[in-house]
């Protein structure tokens, strides 16, 4: 799946069908900073998945939602890469903590994505090798 041109870490859509089935919704949404990111809670199936907060836009692929996971910490905030499987409800963390990640797409076992709001910092992380590679 391809992230649309339209949505941003700013501005997205943020209920979705995906299918007949499978409602992704946000809610509690805050800017992380004026003019920043925003990040909810989501949920699925209108039932509250997590208490981690998630930025946006989400991609969907082979039944499971790949998507910016918020980290608070002492020293600073920032996304790592969640992959959701809405089977099992397992969430899987990747990479380190970025400024920012703005999803583009996935393609096989590579999540694309820019590090900055102007996509001119392009990478994909490789699920297999656990690793990051910029563009």
């Amino acid at each position: 799946m391809k992230s649309s041109n339209l949505e941003t870490p700013i501005q997205f859509i943020t209920n979705k069908f995906l299918n007949r089935n499978l409602k992704i919704t946000y809610t509690d949404l805050r800017e992380i900073s004026q003019g920043g990111p925003e990040v909810g809670y989501i949920l699925i199936n209108d039932i509250k998945f997590t208490d981690y907060l998630y930025g946006g836009p989400f991609l969907y692929f082979n039944k499971k939602i790949y998507i910016p996971q918020f980290r608070s910490k002492l020293f600073g905030n920032g996304f790592k890469i969640a992959e959701i499987n809405i089977s099992s409800r397992e969430i899987k963390t990747y990479g380190k903590t970025k400024d920012l990640i703005f999803l583009d797409k996935v393609e096989k076992d590579k999540v694309f994505y820019f590090k900055d709001m102007e996509r001119k910092l392009y990478c994909y992380f490789d699920l297999i090798i656990n690793k990051e590679v910029i563009l």
